[in-house]
């Protein structure tokens, strides 16, 4: 199987609903499955997807996240 990349332009902190939301896809993968990648805002901070082996890509600037999402 493929990774599974994540998409959330908003997610900049371990606050709010989107973090739950992508810390629970985040856990319910298997032991031995390959890696997820999280592309998040500029400034996430997100230790404790890290600490699951979730890469975390801080990416997406706040003005200018709509174009960003159709480039990546």
């Amino acid at each position: 199987m493929g990774t599974i990349d994540i998409v959330e332009p908003t997610l900049s902190s371990e606050a709010g609903h989107c973090h739950s939301f992508v810390e629970s896809v985040c856990s319910a993968r298997r032991e031995g499955e390959d890696g997820i990648t999280v592309y998040a805002g500029s400034r996430a901070l997100l230790p404790r997807i890290r600490a699951m082996g979730i890469r975390v890509v801080p990416y997406f600037h706040r003005r200018i996240r709509r174009p960003e999402a159709f480039l990546l």
